[in-house]
């Protein structure tokens, strides 16, 4: 099952379409998780509702998988050339057009979000529901994409679903699920956050990092990061900046899965070559849960990275308390919900006994009470003596987050 919502169609109201009728291009849908929410983005492009859209929280999956580069891409989805304005307009207005020769697959989290939503669009629609795809993006993208859907959008209208409304820079109109919802609020297949309940069993004594003149990146963009200078005490980081930033390249480098061009790095004063041991020093967390869930259920992808013996069995039992996963411990974690398939992968990331996680926007998805509770977990396991770096998009996880600030610009890190 993806997306966000239980509920079965029928105990929505009959015509989703009606709450774009007042004349407003674009309408926000507000609720918590499992509130019926993507049920009812689905049903606006369900049944009669012939040549509307449904765009997920899982971006990447509104790619063909087929081209091998962005241009590609957009040219696939328009049965054409980039020549029609409104492909082209748009890919420039939303900062493509210098990645139209990248591969789909190496772009940012939030520049396949722009993606996925403009190839929505090349198709020429006549509704689009865009399902928390926009957390993803930038607040000066978010404002781009937000005033090309409200000027460009489709004839019928876009229903957008978003867990940072508040955040949004402009004001449009919002319709809550419960106005819109004819039966109770469904069941939650998992159970809340529980703060807490990790108790002592991430005790730690993170070493301290220190990155010098570093530099990394890829193929076609090989100066990603470039000369790069930080210093890192054990504790929590607040690491925001724009899409495409290097933000992910930055927790690539220090969990030792890509290796640096130049700079080097030093853990507690002594020069480390962390490529030759990924996931010892720094476990990453991944932004995109579904490329780091492998195991049959939930409970082996918990015990995959614990290890062994009675401590990993403790700490795995910890986890499932603390991410309130127990009654979906037996199910295959890609048949859950996008924003539980996000809270396990988070969970297997806990689970691995390293000093330092990376957390890549740990909250996507998550409703405000569920991004408050993480932050308040977060702060726990800083606390016991790790290492946290945490991105986000979302000022309110960062001010709930409470981190040492870390700003990435073009490349460097603004302390």
């Amino acid at each position: 099952m993806l997306g966000d919502g239980i509920m079965p169609l029928d105990t929505l109201a009959p015509d989703p379409s009606d709450i774009l009728r007042e004349g407003h291009p674009l309408v926000a849908v507000d609720g918590p998780n499992f509130s019926g929410r993507t049920e009812f983005l689905k049903s606006f492009c369900a049944g009669v509702k012939e040549g509307h859209i449904y765009v997920g929280p899982e971006v990447y999956n509104a790619l063909s998988g087929l081209t091998s580069t962005v241009r590609q891409e957009l040219e696939l989805h328009n049965g054409g050339s980039l020549l029609p304005l409104h492909v082209s307009g748009a890919a420039k207005e939303l900062g493509l057009d210098h990645l139209l020769e990248q591969h789909p697959g190496t772009i940012s989290g939030g520049e396949q979000a722009c993606l996925a939503v403009l190839c929505g669009l090349a198709l020429s629609p006549k509704g689009i529901a865009i399902d928390c795809g926009l957390e993803q993006l930038d607040q000066v993208r978010l404002s781009q994409m937000l005033d090309l859907l409200t000027r460009n959008g489709p004839p019928e209208g876009a229903l957008v679903v978003d867990n940072r409304l508040h955040e949004w820079p402009v004001s449009v109109p919002v319709v809550p699920i419960e106005a819109l919802r004819r039966g109770p609020l469904p069941c939650s297949p998992v159970q809340p956050i529980e703060p807490g309940a990790l108790g002592g069993i991430m005790g730690c004594m993170a070493p301290s990092i220190r990155i010098e003149n570093l530099c990394a990146g890829y193929r076609r963009r090989p100066n990603v990061l470039r000369q790069l200078d930080l210093s890192l005490n054990p504790g929590i980081y607040s690491l925001s900046g724009a899409n495409g930033a290097g933000k992910s390249t930055l927790a690539k480098v220090l969990s030792g899965v890509l290796r640096p061009s130049a700079g080097a790095a030093f853990i507690n004063g002594k020069v480390a070559k962390l490529w030759r041991e990924p996931g010892r020093l720094v476990v990453f967390g991944l932004q995109n849960p579904d490329v780091s869930l492998f195991e049959i259920t939930v409970l082996d992808e918990l015990r995959a990275g614990a290890g062994a013996g009675p401590a990993a069995e403790r700490r795995v039992a910890a986890i499932v308390r603390a991410f309130g996963l127990s009654e979906v411990l037996s199910v295959n974690p890609l048949s859950l919900p996008f924003p539980v398939r996000k809270r396990v992968s988070l969970a297997a990331t806990l689970a691995c006994p390293a000093p330092w996680y990376f957390l890549d926007e740990p909250a996507l998805g998550a409703d405000r009470e569920t991004t408050a509770a993480l932050a308040e977990l977060f702060r726990e396991i800083a606390a016991a003596g790790h290492g946290v770096i945490a991105v986000s998009h979302s000022r309110f996880f960062h001010a709930c987050l409470a981190g040492s600030p870390l700003h990435m610009c073009d490349g460097h890190i603004q302390e």
